[in-house]
This record gives structure tokens, sequence and C-alpha cells, in this order.
């Protein structure tokens, strides 16, 4: 929240409407990045997901501000802040990975892929 205060100085429905668009994207990145495999059905209610946030979004137009979301520096800024959010918890949870797996991870690391149903 404090990031994108300090982003916008314009008006409190453009801050309203970066923050929950952020919101939105970083819990979906972190649902899709706690899976240990994508399945169709996460990838489809992800996608469903949006759509209806989108769709949210045109019919609430008095609740957000959508006339600039689609500005390349509107845009560019939702990044930023989702970068800035989800990015560190990403690569903690890789390292993690990498210097303690689970106990899943190791007994699948040892198991041939041909056995595995994929």
């Amino acid at each position: 929240m404090l990031l994108s205060l300090m982003f916008f100085d314009t008006s409190f429905l453009e801050i309203e409407t970066l923050c929950f668009t952020s919101l939105i994207l970083v819990e979906y990145m972190l649902t899709i990045s706690e899976l240990n495999r994508l399945h169709i059905i996460s990838i489809a209610a992800t996608v469903i997901s949006l759509i209806i946030y989108i769709f949210i979004l045109l019919v609430l137009r008095n609740l957000f501000d959508i006339g600039d979301i689609w500005k390349f520096e509107y845009l560019y800024k939702i990044f930023a802040i989702v970068m800035i959010s989800w990015l560190p918890l990403f690569l903690f949870q890789v390292i993690k990975k990498k210097v303690d797996p689970s106990d899943y991870e190791k007994i699948m690391k040892t198991v041939p892929r041909g056995i595995i149903n994929t």
C-alpha cells in the first residue's frame, strides 16, 4: 500500500484500483507458486477468476478507476508492485526447496520418471 501511495498522488480511486488489482494478481501468483504441479483445473480456475475480476471492473465502474488501467504507465506500476510483493517470497521458497527439500521431493527424485503417471 505504501508503495502505491508513492506511485500515485492524484486520486484515491486510482490508488484503490491499483492496490486491489495488485492484491488480486499477487494472490493468484502466490497460489500458483505453492502448487507442486500445475493442473489444467488450477490454470482454468485462475483464468476464470481473472475474467470475473475484469468483468467486475467493467460493471462497477463507479467503484474503480478503469479509465487509465490500460495505459503502459499504469500497467508498469502494477507490475512493479506485484513483483516487489511476490518475488522475494518466491525466491525464498525456491532457495528453501534447494537447501532443505521436503520428504516428498526427496522421494520423487529417486523414482524413475517412466514409473510416474504424469
